[in-house]
């Protein structure tokens, strides 16, 4: 319910921001135009995560609260060192090896995936991810060692 509070903050605060921008109309849009339905999206769907949620607390009796276990501080701590290495090697090791490599270590070892699952979840992601962004949307990604 935590996180879903967060979105929901972060969603008001992006149509907040973006309606200070020239919003313009459907055939022109102008510069608040994407910030601000973003930010509706954003708190709308939150906010529907955020309601049944807290339907669902209300229905089910209350738990003792529990310690994190071991493993799950681990996978925290794993994660954020992934994400830290994903920054620092994006540019040496490029777009497509960076994520091959960022990737197969979260599905594999912070999931705990199996091993066909996270190379094939892996490959998935990353080609699409290339596909849609340097492909189509032409956004250009750092080459690393194989630049042309």
């Amino acid at each position: 319910m935590m996180s879903a509070g967060v979105w929901f903050l972060l969603g008001v605060v992006i149509a907040v921001g973006g309606s200070r921008l020239q919003f313009g109309t459907w055939e022109t849009p102008g510069p608040g135009f994407l910030p601000t339905l973003a930010g509706v999206a954003l708190a709308g769907l939150a906010g529907t995560v955020l309601f049944t949620e807290w339907r669902a607390a209300r229905a089910r009796p209350k738990a003792p609260a529990t310690v994190l276990d071991r493993w799950a501080v681990w996978r925290l701590v794993g994660t954020v060192v992934a994400l830290f290495a994903y920054g620092l090697l994006l540019m040496p090791l490029g777009f497509v090896l960076t994520t091959l490599l960022v990737l197969g270590f979260l599905f594999r070892c912070i999931a705990g995936l199996g091993w066909v699952v996270s190379l094939g979840s892996t490959v998935a992601a990353t080609v699409l991810s290339y596909v849609l962004f340097s492909v189509w949307l032409k956004v250009p990604f750092p080459p690393g060692p194989w630049r042309p």
